[in-house]
């Protein structure tokens, strides 16, 4: 998920007699978040990015291997471009993600 601030100026408090100086950035600002949601619990796992790529989506599921260390995964991914890549082996339909170290949760991506 992605979220900007594009900031308006309505109206300001400022000395009288004087005109305030505001400053903006000429573009977007841009703030990008993983996440996910144990549905039994409730309980969720959010990851705040500046960028969205496969190395910070391998993170992001680093992140949750260890949020859940004994238990298996079920993941849902969209179709976004950062879920591809050489950091992630993306298994098809069904797959598993296999982790290298035995005895790992393992991960079932589902696209």
């Amino acid at each position: 998920m992605s979220l900007y601030l594009q900031a308006t100026l309505k109206a300001v408090w400022y000395f009288r007699g004087q005109t305030p100086i505001v400053k903006r950035h000429p573009g977007r600002e841009l703030t990008h978040f993983y996440g996910a949601l144990n549905l039994a619990t409730g309980q969720e796992v959010v990851m705040r990015t500046p960028i969205m790529n496969a190395d910070v989506s391998a993170l992001f599921l680093q992140k949750l291997l260890l949020t859940y260390p004994d238990r298996p995964i079920l993941l849902f991914w969209d179709k976004a471009p950062w879920h591809h890549g050489a950091a992630l082996q993306r298994p098809r339909c069904g797959q598993t993600c296999a982790d290298a170290n035995a005895g790992a949760p393992s991960v079932h991506c589902h696209p």
